[in-house]
């Protein structure tokens, strides 16, 4: 089997409720696999074994009636996943998380039409999309791109290094843009259903977070909790090696914390330039700060709508193959951090390149 295909399989699978492989004697096991491409599958295990407080948790709030599955696909449509993977909508991972199974060929980014209902943020990247936006994102063959709904609070577990087990302390990640809460539920002998209950309120305008028992009056484990905000550049990824915002031991009181507040909504970026190198156009600009997201877009027309072209992170400039664009044509590019997304720069021509002999062979 390709290395390819069976990453984009174990990806869609690891984010179901029965994930589980047979592979102990098939050449495509993991394990039988080069370094580099048994590192991706890895990494995917240790993010599933992060999401564990979430998953178990949502999955709790999903074995009461009606019994619904904890991943269920957002789109009815259904395709041969081997031929047009993204055909299959994106499937939601919980109440919060949509994740989008992306084609075993390699691409540089995917279209993505975000839901409507709220506003989304890309867990690798920690831009901020608003609903019902057609967006590209990064889809390379290490990383299944993923979604979280606004005003979520997303609680991730720390790895035991020897064991590979989900441990503590947590790291909560707050994604703003709305009001949101989560009940957080631990396997315990102090609830009527097994549980003990920690629930997190957070107050979007505010900036506050309040973390207390579920149930008054009942005594609870201590935790410590390491809170991020996200933004772009900030509490992002599978693993997160910064500082968290607050870090802080809870011990069963109700606690109010209030998170640093937004930055200053960026300035649109400068001096936007294009040049067509081999077969792709190498755009690049001038930086508004270290960390800043920025998305290339392209315009229909002169002040029309704007559609996302590529994007980047912290590096003011990006490489979008000739066959992704349709020259001649005008793009403007924007930054964002947590205080917002920019004004578009000042829009720039790309002519279509001259035909090569190559090209006309």
């Amino acid at each position: 089997m390709a290395t390819a295909l069976f990453t984009r399989w174990f990806q869609r699978q690891v984010f179901t409720p029965g994930f589980q492989m047979h592979l102990t004697d098939d050449p495509s096991a993991p394990w039988r696999s080069p370094d580099p491409a048994q590192r991706l599958l890895v990494d995917l295990i240790r993010l599933r074994r992060r999401l564990t407080p979430y998953s178990d948790s949502t999955g709790a709030d999903q074995e009461l009636p009606p019994h619904a599955p904890r991943t269920r696909a957002a789109s009815r449509r259904s395709a041969d996943f081997t031929r047009d993977a993204v055909s299959l909508g994106p499937l939601s991972f919980g109440p919060s998380l949509r994740f989008i199974p992306a084609p075993p060929a390699a691409t540089a980014s995917l279209p993505v039409a975000l839901p409507p209902e709220h506003g989304w943020t890309d867990f690798w990247t920690g831009a901020a999309y608003a609903g019902g936006e057609t967006v590209r994102v990064a889809a390379p063959l290490e990383q299944v791109p993923i979604f979280v709904r606004a005003g979520t609070v997303l609680p991730l577990a720390t790895l035991d290094d020897d064991t590979g087990l989900a441990t503590y302390p947590l790291e909560i990640r707050i994604y703003p843009g709305a009001d949101g809460s989560f009940t957080l539920r631990e396997r315990g002998n102090d609830e009527p259903d097994g549980r003990t209950r920690l629930v997190f309120e957070w107050d979007d305008q505010t900036r506050t977070l309040r973390v207390g028992p579920g149930t008054p009056g009942r005594q609870t484990l201590a935790r410590r909790l390491k809170i991020f905000v996200v933004h772009p550049g900030r509490g992002i990824g599978a693993e997160c090696p910064q500082r968290p915002d607050i870090e802080v031991d809870w011990n069963g009181e109700p606690l109010r914390l209030c998170l640093p507040p937004p930055a200053a909504r960026p300035h649109p970026p400068e001096r936007l330039v294009a040049a067509v190198q081999g077969e792709s156009v190498q755009f690049g600009w001038q930086e508004s700060r270290p960390g800043t997201f920025y998305r290339l877009k392209r315009v229909a027309h002169p002040g029309g709508r704007a559609e996302d072209v590529a994007s980047s992170l912290g590096a003011p400039r990006c490489a979008v193959p000739l066959v992704a664009l349709d020259l001649p044509g005008l793009f403007v590019v924007t930054a964002s951090n947590s205080g917002g997304e920019s004004a578009p720069s000042a829009a720039i021509r790309v002519e279509a390149p001259a035909p090569t002999a190559a090209r006309q062979a």
